[in-house]
């Protein structure tokens, strides 16, 4: 029922302002993701398997969904408490959807306005939630306590065992760091903007040092499940630093 209300209040603002594009922050397919295994191919929702995007995008969001739609995935997408859901058949949909843009976990792309170029940088935070084997079930992608039977997601290049969950993704989001510092300092783009899944408290001296060093100008995020209105005033002391570079 809160994502009908959601969707009901997007496309009322939609109506209105007319969007060129959506930008989406994970946690596409709450709680456990795409029922797929990571193992199958990332064309697999083709036909009836694309009965979720249907059902879970097409018809809750309406019109709106008929717009690009520029996604990252979040820890729910990975199946929340383990690894090995149909996160690759969210990339293979891109190929199949072209409303549907995620090409990669991460990727960039630039979009030009009227009156000025932007240029999204999507990535992959989900290192956050991801976890030793024996830590935290409630809380962690590489639990071993939760997957379903896949021992390795390997067949799409993603984990090779729930022993090395963890360090895929965090080798990955180091991966992610430099390429993201390479492509913000190459960027002529009048508006750099980041889109993730964790929010800036995750990777704030990393953010904090490319708004410095690159010029990033907006940080586009999910995961919390509230909103929270900062004034420009705040005594946070985060909320001033950023500000304040």
């Amino acid at each position: 029922y809160a994502q009908m209300s959601v969707a009901d209040a997007v496309k009322k603002v939609a109506a209105k302002a007319n969007p060129q594009y959506v930008l989406n922050v994970g946690d596409n397919f709450y709680v456990q993701g795409l029922e797929h295994s990571c193992n199958d191919p990332p064309d697999a929702v083709k036909g009836a398997g694309s009965g979720a995007f249907s059902s879970g995008w097409q018809q809750v969001y309406g019109p709106v969904a008929n717009i690009p739609w520029l996604s990252v995935l979040g820890n729910h997408d990975y199946g929340g408490w383990r690894m090995d859901r149909g996160w690759p058949q969210q990339i293979g949909y891109s190929f199949i959807n072209y409303n549907w843009v995620m090409p990669a976990r991460y990727f960039n792309k630039k979009i030009q306005h009227k009156d000025f170029l932007a240029e999204y940088f999507m990535i992959d935070s989900n290192a956050y939630d991801a976890k030793n084997p024996g830590e935290e079930p409630d809380h962690n992608i590489c639990s071993q306590h939760n997957y379903g039977g896949v021992g390795n997601c390997a067949n799409n290049g993603g984990m090779p065992s729930i022993g090395a969950c963890r360090d895929w993704f965090w080798q990955s989001h180091a991966k992610q760091q430099q390429w993201l510092e390479e492509k913000l300092a190459a960027s002529k783009a009048d508006w750099k903007v980041v889109v993730t899944h964790f929010p800036c408290g995750y990777d704030g001296d990393m953010y904090k040092m490319l708004k410095q060093k690159h010029g990033l100008d907006l940080l586009v995020t999910g995961h919390r499940h509230q909103q929270e209105l900062w004034k420009i005033d705040t005594e946070n002391d985060y909320i001033q630093g950023f500000l304040h570079t």
